[in-house]
């Protein structure tokens, strides 16, 4: 890579990054990083693929179009070739035989994403030429990976913090209004929001939103079923 180059890419990838950490939510997040895989990458279509935990909820495949989605399921579906991933960082090479023949996707370059000591992911580049990808395009593929799993780390944490700031709020609400509906105090309220969640195998946060929204509940209320004197 030319000088001149290796600045217009280190440009574009702080440019990337800025847009990154300020998604919203992992979706964008994702689509903002294969839009830019495509710019900045000469290639055919690119995906990221995240496994489930550290703040990934479920295995979850995010294309630039159809054909990398597909070729996703089929290089990691049931599982398989995951282990292959996670021996080394970035592979630059050919495809399986049935990502070729299927999708005429000769060319994949894998870099790992790795986001608190663990892989979560990996992003993967490809191209209907063998042999397509540059070292150039190794390391800008490699950084970016880096700056994914900073930015996944960032929305998951910030997601799941608002995710328990609501349910809080809404348990307290719940409670507030047990209170008044069944003139009890405060720990007996939150005794049987607690029964109906265990009774109905139903998450506390839920049984809270459903006591303050009281649409469609999920549990009847009454004092009977609330075990409490009618």
């Amino acid at each position: 890579m030319s000088a001149p180059d290796a600045d217009r890419s280190a440009a574009a990838l702080a440019m990337l990054t800025g847009d990154l950490y300020m998604a919203p939510d992992l979706d964008t997040l994702l689509e903002q990083t294969l839009r830019f895989v495509s710019v900045a990458i000469t290639c055919d279509c690119a995906a990221i693929v995240l496994w489930p935990g550290h703040g990934v909820e479920r295995w979850r495949v995010t294309g630039s179009d159809s054909r990398a989605a597909r070729a996703e399921y089929i290089r990691y579906e049931p599982g398989e070739g995951m282990a292959t991933v996670r021996s080394q960082p970035v592979m630059v090479g050919d495809t399986d035989a049935e990502v070729a023949t299927e999708l005429g996707l000769h060319s994949v370059m894998s870099s790992v994403i790795r986001a608190r000591n663990h892989d979560i992911g990996v992003l993967d580049v490809y191209a209907c030429e063998r042999d397509a990808f540059r070292p150039s395009d190794q390391a800008l593929a490699g950084a970016l990976a880096t700056h994914i799993a900073v930015a996944i780390s960032t929305v998951t944490t910030a997601d799941t913090l608002v995710r328990a700031i609501d349910a809080h709020t809404a348990i307290g609400q719940a409670v507030g209004i047990l209170m008044e509906r069944f003139d009890i105090g405060p720990d007996a309220a939150m005794v049987l929001l607690r029964r109906q969640s265990q009774d109905h195998n139903v998450k506390l946060r839920a049984v809270a939103a459903d006591v303050v929204s009281a649409h469609r509940p999920a549990v009847r209320w009454s004092q009977r079923s609330a075990g409490l004197p009618g």
